[in-house]
């Protein structure tokens, strides 16, 4: 132990040396077993290990308790084999002699601190090599451009430095920046990186004769540069977009082929049940009405003639419409007026029927080919066809909101009584209709749809059936 002018109590323990103040308090100075402790004329407290001598600036300590010392050891000219345990001491010159188990020395303190520290030199960056993962390393010429192919990215930096002073405390650090900014520390003079990224590099290297206590100025390598694999190049990411957009379009192409020939293949089907519904309808309704013409040219030539015309016209109708399954509102409106003529023949005074547009309606509306003569024919057919006295049709148009509603209203018995009369059949006629607004609404849902009324009186009979079709004016003006 030893206490300085400030009170401070200098301790050398085996666990290292420790400063105690005036309060008691210990600090914590260096570790390792302390073999001696001196304090010297104010100025230094010095303490020794088996082979090192520390020598610790005690001003500065007191001053602001700056830990300030120099380390001193073989390389430095402190050769003894190891401190004795019987202390220093200070000659009348300002010499500490100090005893060892081979020998003693005799050193001056402000000499010895005064003694410039070893400075490292720079290493030499001796060569750099690349190389692929399957290939030998090949030595980069001076000249040469330092880029190198995505796949030769195996890099490898070899350093030369030398100390003859202290060769063991020889110790290098580097860092590959672009890569990490982390020192990597090696005694080891070659320098490995595998697998790198493409990107720009450039190698830094320091050197230290004091294992790292004082470090020499950076070495740098030329700057490296690892092309991109070529996909990831503008030729290639072009050529990745185009495949992608070939791909996109080929599915779009035949997505929208596959559409086409499904919405093709539907439009043939419900074309071929529109034609089913017309061949069973008039074979049926053309015996009936020449039937009716018949029974008409022997009493009443004039208005038999007048019939067979309006048939020849309802007939070429038919067939001219008989692929379309569109057609404007007043050709819809025409059609079903020559059917409820025809079948007033038949029924003559049993039948009734009328027909009104609002002034504002676009008689020119495109509208399934035969709803409202199929509307007729379901009201004639189960409603007015049983009820005694026979009945009356009709027929209106005029907007609702956002639609064109076309109304077809029979006074018939109704739909629950011409149940119970089984005189419904197969309603195919109403799923063709169905079908026939699936198609029109394809592109804008609610476009149109049909709405069925059961009709009652003020005794709450069944007097009828209204059947209404909504048609909006988006799909109309679309």
């Amino acid at each position: 132990m030893s206490l300085d002018e400030k009170g401070i109590l200098w301790k050398g323990t085996t666990h290292g040396l420790f400063a105690e103040d005036l309060q008691g308090n210990n600090r914590f100075i260096s570790d390792g077993a302390v073999c001696f402790v001196l304090h010297y004329n104010n100025q230094y407290i010095i303490w020794g290990f088996n082979d090192k001598l520390y020598l610790l600036d005690l001003p500065a300590y007191h001053q602001d308790t700056t830990v300030s010392f120099r380390v001193f050891g073989f390389y430095d000219g402190f050769d003894i084999l190891e401190c004795g345990q019987n202390g220093a001491s200070i000659d009348a010159e300002g010499y500490v002699w100090l005893a060892g188990g081979d020998k003693a020395i005799r050193f001056h303190p402000e000499r010895l601190m005064n003694t410039p520290l070893l400075q490292p030199v720079a290493p030499y960056l001796a060569a750099i090599y690349n190389a692929d993962k399957n290939s030998q390393w090949s030595v980069m010429p001076e000249s040469h451009p330092k880029t190198f192919d995505n796949k030769d990215n195996f890099l490898r930096f070899d350093l030369q430095q030398a100390s003859v002073s202290a060769p063991d405390k020889l110790v290098f650090r580097y860092r590959l920046n672009g890569y990490n900014e982390l020192w990597t520390t090696s005694r080891e003079r070659s320098m490995i990186y595998q697998n790198l990224p493409f990107g720009k590099y450039q190698f830094e290297a320091q050197a230290s004769v004091d294992d790292g206590g004082l470090w020499s100025e950076s070495v740098f390598s030329q700057p490296i540069t690892i092309l991109p694999p070529f996909l990831l190049t503008v030729p290639g990411l072009l050529l990745i977009f185009s495949g992608f957009a070939g791909i996109g379009f080929l599915i779009y192409y035949y997505t929208r082929k596959i559409i086409i020939r499904k919405e093709e293949e539907k439009r043939k089907i419900e074309q071929l049940k529109h034609r089913a519904v017309q061949a069973k309808f008039i074979p049926h309704f053309t015996g009936n009405v020449l039937n009716s013409i018949n029974f008409l040219i022997s009493k009443n030539p004039d208005l038999a003639r007048k019939y067979i015309s309006k048939f020849s016209d309802f007939s070429n109708q038919t067939l001219l419409n008989s692929d379309n399954l569109l057609r404007s509102l007043q050709e819809e409106l025409d059609y079903s007026q020559l059917y409820l003529e025809l079948e007033k023949l038949r029924f003559e005074e049993k039948l009734d029927y009328s027909i009104s547009v609002a002034p504002d309606i676009d008689t020119q509306t495109m509208i399934p080919t035969m709803v409202l003569q199929t509307f007729c024919e379901n009201a004639i057919k189960h409603g007015l066809r049983h009820k005694p006295g026979g009945g009356k049709i009709s027929i209106c148009v005029y907007p609702k909101a956002d639609y064109i509603v076309i109304a077809v209203e029979d006074n018939g018995i109704g739909r629950a009584k011409a149940k119970e009369k089984q005189t419904e059949g197969t309603q195919e006629g109403l799923k063709i209709v169905q079908q026939q607004l699936e198609l029109f609404n394809k592109n804008c849902p609610k476009d149109a749809y049909l709405n069925i009324v059961d009709l009652f009186d003020v005794s709450c009979l069944p007097s009828g059936t209204r059947f209404e079709l909504y048609i909006c004016y988006r799909a109309i003006h679309s």
